[in-house]
């Protein structure tokens, strides 16, 4: 119910003109449309450096309101202005085409903190849809979609923290031979990289230790784990702390026979 209300909050402040001094058009281009939303200088101003230099270099009407203009989706410029409002969690947003608009504009625009917040509820969101009761995905299938998605909306900047969510949460994902073979046609590189993808399972090609996963929405135990380039942080799943590694082949070459 707080984040119902809190929705209806923000809805009803960007639709009041009472007290606003910005009034920000969204131009639409999608459908051709135009949508107005009122704001306040005192409050975007002090929490945004894009709408500080917007704000500095932008024409007044006659009641000496800024006008701004957006080139986005209603629902992505909303995602935005509930931010510069101090209002972090997205409560509710798992629309992966409106998240995608916001992280596409908040690139253009250089707004780096609220893309990797909003990156962040990406993900947790994702992994807490796509992951079963059972503390495996479902199929295959399940896990490359994951896999898509996420590399879709991230950047090359993103490469360590998205390479950390998949040798976490779907280490066993692997491309289909369809993919590869797209892939291969498309440059030198993408031939090589096939090659070296061809056959090997996510795991193998990540390396690293599958221990405590960063980016957890379920379960109780957290483990606090630092991007040192992101400071992004994740609670961690029990079922991902202690994995038990299989000894076997340690113990089989331990009592192998001398007369080899």
């Amino acid at each position: 119910m707080k984040s119902t209300k809190d929705t209806k909050f923000f809805k009803n402040l960007f639709n009041d003109p009472e007290f606003s001094d910005i009034i920000a058009t969204v131009h639409n281009q999608t459908d051709n449309t135009q949508v107005q939303y009122y704001m306040h200088q005192m409050m975007v101003c002090n929490s945004s450096a894009h709408f500080k230099q917007l704000c500095s270099s932008a024409p007044v009407d006659e009641n000496g309101c800024k006008l701004l203009s957006f080139n986005t989706t209603p629902g992505a410029f909303e995602l935005i202005g509930r931010w510069v409002y101090k209002n972090t969690d997205f409560p509710q947003c798992n629309d992966i085409k409106v998240i995608k608009e916001a992280l596409v504009y908040a690139d253009s625009a250089g707004v780096e903190d609220f893309r990797l917040a909003l990156l962040k509820h990406f993900l947790r969101s994702k992994a807490g849809l796509y992951y079963s009761v059972s503390g495996q995905y479902e199929s295959h299938s399940g896990s490359w979609r994951l896999f898509k998605d996420i590399s879709e909306l991230g950047l090359p900047r993103d490469r360590d923290t998205l390479s950390r969510f998949v040798r976490y949460y779907i280490p066993g994902v692997t491309p289909s031979s369809a993919w590869l073979q797209e892939l291969s046609t498309e440059s030198k590189n993408g031939l090589m990289a096939a090659i070296l993808l061809d056959g090997k399972g996510s795991g193998n090609f990540f390396g690293g230790n599958f221990g405590a996963f960063p980016y957890g929405v379920y379960g109780n135990d957290e483990v606090e784990t630092k991007d040192e380039d992101n400071d992004i942080n994740f609670s961690a799943p029990s079922f991902f702390i202690n994995r038990p590694v299989d000894s076997r082949p340690k113990n089989a070459m331990r009592h192998r026979s001398s007369g080899c």
